[in-house]
């Protein structure tokens, strides 16, 4: 029978599993990443554990990475409710972080901000196809004439794509042509464009010292770990119906879900309709290096009504100022506090909004973005909630705005998340078994 090795290659920690060709899970190991000498060390010492394990050596393997910092891109399109926001999707779906969005011309405040950020990728959009170019094309020769030479997928006007990209490349940029991001006026068409930033990630990916030799052995081109999650997630939501799955992590919070784009009847939908599958990322929540800013959006009240609200401020104080540290004995009732508040405001983020106007004919509710409210079921991922004594109290969620209603609450258990998603395309049969395993319900 043959045997899949799965590794997710993360900023701290790099994570083997490997199963059968059913989806049996016959080894795990996990090793520190060790991104500043060499990847291989990091996969070779969790590779050695892994084969004790299951006595042979793998038939192929597929890999995940968010390290090197993952995939950082900058998304610019025409209206930033429409071409803008359908970049930014695009960006978010393929599994990077999107460190800015712009819209309209680019001005020298843009182009100096641009190059000091200095993404891994651009996405260039602009114009449905048929439409504006102008825009587009004074884009990329501003990029062109003010910015060193980068990765450009550029996702704008079919007919100044070309055109586009030959005055990027006339200074030295790589360009990838693929389709608008929204071809019509508020249709998006964004998998092209996914396609083409995994494409770009290895090249981005094998920065990392020793990762262009590990990307050697692999069956199939490395992705970022949040496109293995979405994948995993469509293959659950193919079978469960309508999910949402929320992923806390130490510096940001990632939720991803699927379904919520019907309009309830006597609502009308404002704006772009969102993708089905659809990730966002919360780059200011987190469990400890974006602690801070956790704190401050939760407001005042996070504390309030704590049982040890004394002690609890002071250990918060400890883990403001030192990230790296573990929650003291006793005191693991602030970590769920700030977990639940960490999910609440993410996953409020990522619904959409409901808003009431008055017309002569009456009142009308005008929905933008996701309605989540019938989302059958929601699914905990990572360590956060795998190892909190009290995962229900974290992913329950009040009943309010366009949030979920009454949903089945479960669990990753088994953090398989990421390694399921890698054999979605190749071996969905094995993947579904490994989610089944893992799954337990809350």
């Amino acid at each position: 029978m043959a045997i899949y090795l799965l590794a997710d290659v993360g900023s701290t920690w790099t994570k083997l599993t490997a199963v059968d060709s059913k989806g049996n899970i016959v080894g795990q190991a996990s090793a520190p990443t060790t991104v500043k000498t060499d990847i291989m060390e990091g996969v070779d010492a969790a590779l050695r554990e892994v084969r004790l394990q299951t006595g042979r050596k793998e038939d192929s393997i597929y890999a995940c990475s968010s390290a090197a910092g993952g995939l950082a891109m900058i998304a610019c399109g025409l209206v930033p409710e429409l071409t803008g926001e359908a970049a930014r999707l695009a960006v978010l779906g393929a599994g990077a972080k999107v460190l800015r969005v712009f819209g309209y011309n680019l001005n020298e405040d843009d182009l100096r901000e641009i190059e000091a950020l200095r993404p891994d990728i651009l996405l260039l959009a602009g114009g449905t196809d048929g439409g504006n170019k102008k825009i587009l094309l004074e884009n990329a020769q501003a990029l062109a004439d003010m910015v060193s030479p980068l990765p450009v997928v550029l996702a704008g006007n079919r007919n100044a794509a070309r055109q586009g990209a030959e005055i990027l490349e006339a200074t030295g940029f790589s360009v990838k042509i693929t389709g608008n991001v929204m071809p019509e006026l508020n249709r998006l068409d964004i998998e092209p464009a996914r396609e083409a930033i995994r494409t770009l990630f290895l090249s981005h990916i094998v920065k990392a010292k020793g990762m262009e030799a590990f990307s050697r052995h692999l069956a199939a081109p490395l992705i970022p770990t949040p496109a293995a999650v979405l994948a995993a997630g469509k293959l659950l939501a193919a079978e469960m119906g309508e999910l949402l799955l929320v992923d806390i992590g130490g510096a940001t919070t990632d939720v991803y879900s699927y379904g919520g784009i019907e309009t309830p009847p006597g609502m009308v939908r404002k704006g772009l309709l969102p993708p089905w599958d659809m990730r966002t990322v919360e780059a200011d929540i987190g469990m400890r290096y974006s602690l801070s800013s956790l704190v401050e959006q939760a407001g005042r009240d996070l504390l309030a009504g704590a049982p040890q609200r004394e002690q609890w401020q002071q250990e918060l104080d400890k883990l403001l100022a030192c990230p790296e540290r573990l929650v003291s004995p006793g005191l693991e009732g602030l970590e769920v506090t700030l977990a639940r508040a960490a999910v609440k405001i993410a996953v409020q983020r990522h619904a959409g909004t409901l808003e009431r106007i008055y017309t002569p004919a009456g009142p009308t509710d005008i929905l933008s973005g996701k309605d989540l409210r019938r989302m059958k079921t929601v699914i905990g991922v990572g360590g956060v909630l795998v190892n909190s004594p009290d995962p229900i109290g974290i992913l329950t969620m009040d009943r309010e705005g366009l949030l979920p209603e009454n949903p089945k609450l479960m669990l990753d258990s088994k953090y398989i998340m990421a390694a399921a998603g890698l054999l979605a395309g190749t071996a969905p049969e094995a993947a579904r078994r490994m989610l089944a395993d893992s799954l337990a319900a809350l």
